[in-house]
């Protein structure tokens, strides 16, 4: 995988939000660059992971297909200090989409009946520990999500997933700069 393709977050993420959204936090429609939400779910052990794993996969991920949104992928750590995440990215042509889907699965009978064992997940057996959101936008000239072709039978793959913190706004501005 190229250096350009891998995703940002952290502190370049917010540079990366401010770059292409001018006005101090007024969001603008820039043609073709995709957005992502990254999930990031903290998984308890034992047998409670199935939970989440058949969530995303007979609820989430065909109801995300059926709204369009897509492909979405799903990462377990291979290595490493977190092998409790699951990492969950999902694309968006634009914010609209991103803003319209809850409301969407909310009214999808067929994604409410096969995701209600996760959605009654109750607080003492929870089907996870902890979940955190990130709102991304593509680069300028990586603007939309591209699944290489070795995918394309499911063979097995790796997702890097590399954060950069800077000690200023404008030193993140500039390793965007180097992405672009």
């Amino acid at each position: 995988m190229k250096r350009r393709s891998f995703l940002r977050m952290s502190s370049l993420a917010g540079a990366a939000a401010a770059a292409g959204w001018p006005g101090g936090g007024v969001l603008s429609a820039q043609a073709g660059r995709e957005y992502y939400e990254l999930r990031v779910y903290e998984m308890p052990t034992g047998n409670r992971k199935g939970l989440l794993n058949d969530y995303l996969s007979k609820a989430a991920i065909p109801a995300w297909n059926r709204l369009g949104i897509g492909p979405v992928g799903a990462f377990t750590v291979v290595s490493g200090a977190n092998a409790l995440m699951l990492y969950v990215l999902i694309p968006y042509p634009d914010l609209a989409a991103f803003e319209a889907t809850a409301e969407k699965l909310a009214s999808d009978t067929e994604y409410q009946k096969a995701a209600a064992p996760y959605l009654a997940a109750s607080i003492d057996n929870p089907a996870y520990t902890r979940y955190e959101g990130w709102l991304l936008h593509a680069f300028k000239n990586v603007p939309r999500l591209r699944v290489p072709a070795e995918t394309a039978e499911k063979a097995p793959r790796t997702f890097e997933l590399r954060v950069y913190e800077s000690h200023s706004e404008a030193a993140a501005l500039k390793k965007i700069e180097m992405f672009n």
